[in-house]
């Protein structure tokens, strides 16, 4: 159970860092909770559409 927790922590780690490293949410842009929010939300559904693009070329090869 602990490993299986230790993989699934590195996997999500590892896109908060992309995330950070790659689309600026290491610093918010905007100013206010609700501005921030609306930032991360933006970021995240951006990586996954880029996660689903990636993947969906793959699939189709």
């Amino acid at each position: 159970v602990r490993l299986s927790f230790s993989r699934a922590r590195s996997a999500i780690e590892s896109k908060f860092g992309e995330m950070k490293r790659w689309n600026r949410l290491r610093r918010a842009i905007y100013r206010g909770i609700n501005r921030v929010r609306r930032q991360a939300i933006l970021t995240v559904l951006a990586v996954n559409m880029k996660r689903l693009s990636a993947i969906s070329a793959q699939s189709t090869g």
